[in-house]
Parts: structure tokens; C-alpha cells; sequence
């Protein structure tokens, strides 16, 4: 009976929340003009929305939430350098930038920072992350603190010191969404319901229980974290890197070790070899071919994670999905799977 108690309760928490995502989505691109980037908020709003309603409980939500802390750090300069929004005017001519005043969109910067490291930890170490009810109320907290900040701030500068500035009603409504999609999301995070990436957690947890296993040394696994960092702050040349090796990676599992050599080479290795130079000329050079590339290579590594045991519902159609919308996240998704493939063959 507790588990049929449970779960419409459960159901309704990450409903609300994605409908308060949806929220979040129209009220970022209806104000596109207020910076331009908040579109891309806009997209990515929707894009955590729709795994919300599908209910799953995947890594590319923290991977959400990383995202829209960076698209709030360009909101902060692009709102100061074309809308003077952090300045007091002291004259009518003069105005002077005032460091306080980008506190409470700091402190959004930090609750969706802070968001994304929850929501990773309450996937891949639900067990242990599940239990800590304050931490998990983190970031909606820092979004209060934000509203309260900017309250008080209004109220000083305006009735206080006297100086001419007006209150934002779009930065409260934001403070006010995030907070309350922020809530039910950790809400729903909690619940125990259907399984939360048990295989995901599994691998997580045997790498961190047997430090004697080397699996960075092993063919095809790159450390997610690394990976997503390089993918983020390089302009694409890891990208370009991680395209070669990936390659060479699927086809050499396609083809096998191979025994046949000619001058000394494994017949099945130059092919992966050649595979790797042609798919990356390829993509450098000929224009959407990637995301041809990334979808072709996605339901590679879906039927091999099969071959292995590893769940892979849905991995597929959300790889190309998002080569279209968010061209860099088939990659992390891409590569958390073969890294569970790698580990899953190692232990066998």
C-alpha cells in the first residue's frame, strides 16, 4: 500500500516541475531582447522540462542546471554592458557600476551551480545523497536569498540613499520559478520510485571501490568529468579529438582484436585506424555531417551497451534529439555509456 501512495505523489512532483520549467522557457524568450542569450535559457528550460515530464532521472539534468549557470554569468555581462543594469546613476549623465548590486544574480549563478552538483550526486549515489534533506533544499534557498536580497536592495536605494532605481518585475518572477522548479525537482529527486540509474550507480561505485583497476588506462574511457570540461572550454578541439577516438574506439569493437596482420599491423587495427582519419576529415569538412556522425555512432554504442547488459531505454532518440538542438551533450551522454561498456568488460 506504501508504494501506491507513493508513487502518484512522485508523479506529480517532477509534473510540476516541468511545467514550471515550461514557465521558465516562455519567460526567457519572451524577454530574448533583455540579453539575446537568454533564448538559449529559454531552449535549455524546455529541453530539462521534457525530461522531467518523461520522468527520467538521467545525469544530463545536472548537465542542464551547468548549463544554465553558464547562460546566467553571460546574462550578468551582457545586461551590464547593454543595459548599465549593476549602475546607480549619481547625475543625470553619470552613472557608475556598483559591484553589490549583481548579488542576487550571483547567487543564481551559485544555486544553479550548486543544483547541478546535487542532482549528479542524487542520481549516481542516490543511497546516500537521499538522506540529506537540507542539502537538497540548497538552491532553492540560495533562489529566496536572492529575492530577499533584491527586495532589500530596492528598498535601501530607493527609499534610503535616494537614488533613482527601478525594480526589476521579470528578475523577481525569475528568482520566484527557479526557487519553486528548484523545490519540486529535489523533491521528486528524493522519492525512491523507479529505479534512479541502478547499473549507472552500480559502475560509479566500483570504480571508487577498486582503485586498484586502472580503466582510464583502458581503451575507450575518458573520465566524464575531464571529458565534459573539455568539451565546455576548449572551442571544439577536444571535441574534434574525442571524435577520432571514439571512432576508433566502436569500430575497433565492431571488428574485434582482429589476428591477421600485414607489416606488423592488426588488420582490424587499421581499419579502425582509417575509419577514425575519414569520419574526422568528415565532419571537419563537410558541413552537418556531425550530427549524421553522432546520431550513426549513438546507436552503436546503444546496441553494444545491449550486448554488455546495460539498460540504454530511450539513449538513442535523446542522442538525436539533442545533435540538433544541443550539439554538445550527445557527446557526454555518448561517452558516460561507453565508459559503462568498458567497465562492464573489464569485470567480466
Amino acid at each position: 500500500m506504501e508504494e501506491t501512495n507513493e508513487r502518484p505523489l512522485q508523479v506529480m512532483h517532477n509534473v510540476l516541475a516541468g511545467i514550471v520549467f515550461v514557465m521558465m522557457s516562455g519567460f526567457n524568450i519572451s524577454l530574448y531582447f533583455m540579453p539575446p542569450s537568454r533564448i538559449f535559457g529559454g531552449v535549455i528550460c524546455i529541453v530539462i522540462a521534457v525530461l522531467l515530464f518523461a520522468g527520467q532521472k538521467k545525469i544530463i539534468l545536472s548537465i542542464g542546471f551547468l548549463c544554465m549557470a553558464f547562460v546566467e554569468v553571460v546574462n550578468i555581462a551582457l545586461q551590464h554592458l547593454m543595459f548599465e543594469t549593476y549602475s546607480i546613476e549619481l547625475t543625470e549623465d553619470i552613472k557608475t557600476f556598483n559591484v553589490i548590486l549583481t548579488g542576487p544574480d550571483v547567487m543564481m549563478v551559485i544555486a544553479y551551480l550548486v543544483a547541478a552538483f546535487i542532482t549528479y550526486k542524487m542520481i549516481s549515489e542516490y543511497a546516500e545523497y537521499s538522506k540529506k534533506g537540507i542539502l537538497c533544499f540548497l538552491p532553492g534557498m540560495f533562489c529566496l536569498g536572492a529575492l530577499i536580497y533584491y527586495t532589500v536592495m530596492y528598498v535601501v536605494l530607493e527609499y534610503v540613499l535616494y537614488e533613482w532605481w527601478n525594480i526589476s518585475a521579470y528578475r523577481l518572477t525569475g528568482y520566484v520559478l527557479s526557487g519553486i522548479a528548484f523545490i519540486f525537482v529535489m523533491l521528486w529527486l528524493r522519492q525512491p520510485g523507479e529505479p534512479v540509474e541502478k547499473d549507472a550507480m552500480t559502475f560509479e561505485k566500483q570504480v571508487s571501490q577498486r582503485k586498484q583497476h586502472d580503466y582510464e588506462s583502458l581503451p575507450g574511457y575518458i573520465n566524464l568529468s575531464k571529458h565534459i570540461i573539455l568539451i565546455l572550454f576548449t572551442f571544439g578541439i577536444w571535441l574534434l579529438i574525442w571524435i577520432y577516438k571514439t571512432t576508433y574506439y566502436l569500430t575497433g569493437l565492431e571488428y574485434g582484436s582482429g589476428e591477421v596482420k600485414v607489416n606488423g599491423v592488426s588488420v582490424n587495427e587499421k581499419k579502425s585506424s582509417d575509419s577514425a582519419r575519414t569520419q574526422l576529415l568528415l565532419c571537419i569538412f563537410i558541413p552537418y555531417y556531425f550530427i549524421f556522425w553522432m546520431c550513426s555512432r549513438a546507436k552503436t554504442v546503444e546496441r553494444k551497451a545491449l550486448d554488455a547488459g546495460i539498460p540504454v531505454k530511450g539513449f538513442f532518440t535523446i542522442c538525436v534529439i539533442f545533435s540538433i538542438l544541443l550539439p554538445f551533450i550527445p557527446p557526454i551522454l555518448m561517452q558516460d555509456k561507453i565508459n559503462e561498456i568498458v567497465i562492464k568488460q573489464n569485470d567480466r
